[in-house]
């Protein structure tokens, strides 16, 4: 999703921070859940907590698809 204008710069250093900090624990927590479990309960960790991640975006994250940039910058919603 887009950031307001006014805070863009921020929010897509805080976004793109974020992604390589779960890289990391991706990177670190792979080889140790490969040796306790297959790699099938390795990736099926992974996919359950992708699957919670996505419940939870599609319940608590409002839609903007309607809006203009200067509505998200407002925060007014669509008709």
């Amino acid at each position: 999703e887009a950031f307001p204008l006014y805070v863009r710069d921020v929010g897509m250093s805080l976004a793109t921070s974020v992604l390589w900090f779960f890289n990391f624990v991706v990177a670190i927590t792979f080889p140790p859940l490969l040796k306790a479990f297959k790699p099938e309960g390795a990736f099926g960790w992974y996919a359950a907590w992708n699957v919670a991640g996505f419940v939870l975006i599609l319940l608590f994250v409002p839609e903007t698809k309607a809006l203009s940039l200067e509505e998200l910058d407002q925060g007014t919603s669509p008709p």
